[in-house]
């Protein structure tokens, strides 16, 4: 029996040679968001709707050149992307990622990728 909710998922094989065995679920993340002091990157609402329109992101394909080099120096593995208004986080207003060696991946479901888009592309 399990309670609670899951924090961590067990990574496939291939980034067990990156030492990343883990990687976050989006499931625990606003318990842990404020807890961490690594691995999350600020980003506007109109790059937050960038990741939302697009799965699976190849780091030329990024349009700010800061925002590109912050998540290529985070490396390989877990990260979140969060976007503020006003400088308070909203709710839910972040998004667990997987970096890979060439892109970037949202690890969310398929639900909340759809909520995302109903709140920040339906309101344009």
């Amino acid at each position: 029996m399990n309670a609670g909710v899951k924090a961590f998922s067990k990574n496939k094989d291939a980034f067990k040679e990156f030492n990343c065995v883990y990687r976050l679920c989006q499931d625990a993340i606003s318990a842990i968001f404020p807890l961490m002091s690594k691995r999350k990157i600020k980003c506007t609402a109109e790059e937050f709707k960038f990741f939302i329109e697009n799965n699976n992101v190849k780091y030329m394909d990024i349009p700010n050149a800061e925002l590109r080099k912050q998540i290529q120096e985070a490396g390989q593995g877990s990260l979140v992307l969060y976007s503020e208004k006003d400088g308070i986080v909203q709710d839910q207003d972040y998004i667990v990622c997987l970096t890979h060696a060439a892109s970037i991946t949202p690890m969310a479901s398929k639900e909340l990728v759809n909520s995302y888009k109903i709140r920040y592309l339906d309101s344009q």
